[in-house]
């Protein structure tokens, strides 16, 4: 699948937080964890705002750690959720959902 995240901000962070770097990764990948559970309930139900908050809060994260190409995802369903818009919302959530994987494994990578 190529790289998903931008490794010369990766590794400057790295070198900026030093010890504390290996949290940084945990935390996000924690807390994309549960942001992704609670975007795909509010995506089977329809709360649009729900769905705008969460892909919003997501990709402020995954711009933080350099994941920009799943931040573009996140970007994309949280303009359909501000648009009450389902249109294709199922199919980038579950794109958004395989690429947050590998962009994990890819930080596992870095701990």
């Amino acid at each position: 699948m190529g790289e998903l995240i931008d490794k010369v901000m990766l590794e400057s962070l790295q070198g900026l937080l030093a010890d504390k770097f290996d949290e940084l990764i945990n935390v996000f990948i924690d807390d994309c964890q549960a942001r992704f559970m609670r975007l795909s309930s509010a995506v089977l139900r329809g709360e649009f705002e729900e769905i705008r908050a969460e892909a919003h809060g997501i990709k402020g994260s995954c711009r933080n750690i350099g994941a920009n190409s799943l931040a573009d995802i996140c970007a994309l369903i949280e303009d359909k959720g501000r648009h009450s818009d389902a249109t294709g919302l199922k199919q980038d959530l579950a794109s958004a959902k395989q690429q947050f994987a590998a962009v994990s494994e890819q930080l596992r990578d870095y701990l």
